[in-house]
């Protein structure tokens, strides 16, 4: 995107992932319990648009094409070729409202864009033959929690490509006729391998960024928490202020805690991070010695 002038087209997969959008609130996104529990990672993408998830059965294209300022953004550029291949490979795709892609009115993909000079980043999923039932539970946030400007995702129906090709084919092979059905159309496409420097750089870039807290979730925009649980029939009561995903005020509520405990955690939380790591630790400073392994867990999860 950033370090070449050529034009690119990628397919890609990656490991169980969440992935949001540049501008969304990753906590308010995931149904954080279930990606913990499942080993599902989370990241965050550069282009906007919002919350998708990819796994092994979901394929990925991605376009970096130069243009003219003012007029890079054209999501039916970059839309129409990957239906057409798609309907040469038995798929009567058709493009949707929302820049995505659509199988007989199901979502099987979703587009986002970013822009750098003269140079456009459009890139999408393809939901070939993906774990619906992880995707739904994955994204599916509870409602109420957060509140904040963020850019929220909508949420649609969605469909697996190979529930309609009478040929059963694997994913491997779905790539490899995407593959070749872009390179017979395009007439000055060739191979090009990552060097070792290039290998080098992607993973300083991942390490530096990417892959860091303060761009998967301190990157979120401000937002306010609020939560509350029964326990051992005692309530817990949780108001969180967050700003770059330090917690900027609290208060704790509720007759589980005694009045001292209440003030003591509050004041704890004060400046960390909204992080399960960094909250557990918080909590076991204030009363380390009261509670039970389960009990522990249910109060750490009502700050999420």
């Amino acid at each position: 995107m950033k370090n070449t002038i050529e034009e690119v087209f990628m397919l890609w997969r990656c490991h169980s992932t969440v992935v949001i959008g540049k501008h969304q609130n990753t906590l308010a996104e995931i149904n954080y319990p279930y990606v913990k529990k499942n080993d599902i990672k989370v990241a965050r993408r550069l282009s906007g648009g919002g919350t998708v998830f990819h796994d092994k059965g979901n394929v990925n294209f991605t376009f970096i094409r130069n243009g003219e300022k003012g007029k890079l953004v054209d999501y039916t550029r970059h839309v129409t070729p990957v239906i057409d291949m798609l309907k040469k490979t038995g798929i009567n795709a058709k493009p949707g409202k929302k820049n995505e892609i659509l199988l007989e009115g199901k979502k099987i993909s979703g587009n986002a864009e970013h822009i750098y000079k003269s140079r456009i980043l459009h890139h999408g999923t393809l939901l070939f033959d993906s774990e619906l039932d992880m995707l739904n539970r994955a994204i599916q946030a509870t409602p109420g929690k957060y509140h904040d400007k963020a850019v929220q995702s909508v949420r649609s129906e969605v469909t697996n490509m190979i529930d309609y090709l009478l040929e059963k084919i694997t994913v491997e092979k779905f790539m490899i006729r995407l593959y070749d059905t872009f390179v017979s159309n395009t007439s000055d496409a060739c191979p090009y391998h990552f060097s070792r420097t290039d290998l080098m750089n992607v993973y300083q870039l991942a390490e530096q960024k990417y892959n860091t807290w303060e761009w998967i979730y301190g990157y979120s925009p401000r937002y306010s928490f609020e939560n509350r649980i029964i326990l051992e029939g005692l309530s817990i009561n949780i108001m969180l202020d967050v700003e770059n995903g330090i917690i900027k005020s609290a208060a704790v509520t509720g007759d589980f805690f005694t009045a001292s405990q209440k003030d003591r955690l509050a004041d704890a939380l004060i400046q960390l991070r909204h992080d399960e790591l960094q909250i557990r630790k918080a909590i076991s400073g204030i009363v380390p010695y009261q509670f039970k392994d389960d009990t522990f867990e249910s109060i750490t999860e009502v700050f999420f």
